[in-house]
């Protein structure tokens, strides 16, 4: 992917002299698909955990268990999913971490 004629293949047809702005156009699309791409899998892997969580719960009901016996057990995991996020937030540092919770 050094040459335009290599990049144009990606959108179409190449340009006759070299272009920086075409370069540019085709580096944007790509990681905008790449980041399409990123957005998709983590909601797919978000969809795909709360819904074994939706499923475990539903188990355990089926099970006649009590709703007191997996209550603690739902808090506890709260508790940590509450922490990890805090953790992952705080992790990425102070700027990242303000931006997340000032309003847009």
């Amino acid at each position: 992917m050094h040459d335009d004629r290599s990049l144009a293949a990606l959108l179409g047809e190449a340009p006759q002299t070299p272009d920086p702005g075409f370069r540019f156009d085709v580096f944007a699309r790509v990681s905008a698909r790449a980041r399409r791409r990123a957005a998709f899998e983590r909601g797919t892997l978000q969809v795909a955990a709360f819904t074994g969580a939706g499923l475990v719960l539903a188990l355990i009901q089926f099970a006649s268990a009590a709703s007191g016996a997996w209550g603690p057990m739902l808090g506890a995991a709260g508790a940590l999913a509450l922490s990890g996020a805090v953790a992952f937030t705080v992790i990425k540092g102070p700027k990242a971490a303000l931006a997340v919770f000032r309003p847009a």
